[in-house]
């Protein structure tokens, strides 16, 4: 147990007067709280309780602790209240970075519904190949292939099977024969042919 779990625990001494007190309402052995208190005051370096057999009584350098505690134990408890009363309905912006083909696809067809279950959800949908730095770019999630996974640090997810065909004419074969392997084919010219809509066909080298 931390300091700050140690200053709770010795609030909830003081308040209700014993350690077995404490220890029902905690779940803890009483041993286990009075030696939780014992290192407190180890590390304070003063005597905060005195043991009786009734219970415990607060030292004068204990009681001046204990107002100092209990601030921080009335700011715990103000946090505590009020991240459980938050809303337990998903809400707020929701920024996504996906690959174009598996936006257009799956994600974008998928939206309506996904918005209509959770109405109070806002979707920023960025469609992109390139590599996305999910930190740097305050992303909640990114769709990528997995050779862009390069940040050890993220939460990463398979979920599906990306399968790339490579293909060539018969002419082309039968001019510069069939490829063995990857290697073989820095051995070839390649042309990729690009035909933007309204325009003329024009070839690129890559």
């Amino acid at each position: 147990m931390d300091i700050s779990s140690q200053l709770l625990l010795f609030v909830k001494v003081v308040d209700l007067g014993s350690f077995s007190a404490v220890s029902r309402s905690s779940g803890q052995t009483p041993s286990a709280v009075s030696k939780q208190i014992s290192q407190l005051e180890d590390h304070v370096g003063r005597r905060l309780l005195h043991r009786t057999r009734t219970g415990v009584v607060v030292s004068e350098d204990g009681a001046e602790f204990y107002k100092k505690c209990c601030a921080v134990a009335e700011k715990y408890q103000e946090a505590t209240d009020h991240i459980t009363n938050f809303d337990p309905e998903p809400n707020g912006l929701l920024r996504i970075a996906s690959s174009v083909a598996f936006g257009k696809f799956q994600l974008i067809a998928a939206l309506p519904d996904f918005l209509a279950k959770h109405p109070k959800i806002t979707v920023s949908l960025e469609l992109t190949d390139r590599h996305v730095d999910i930190e740097e770019e305050q992303f909640d999630i990114a769709i990528s292939f997995a050779e862009q996974l390069t940040n050890p640090n993220m939460i990463a997810r398979k979920i599906m099977r990306n399968e790339r065909v490579l293909c060539a004419s018969p002419d082309f074969i039968s001019q510069h024969g069939m490829p063995g392997s990857f290697q073989n084919l820095e051995q070839f010219n390649w042309h990729c042919q690009i035909k933007p809509k309204g325009r003329h066909n024009h070839a690129q080298e890559v």
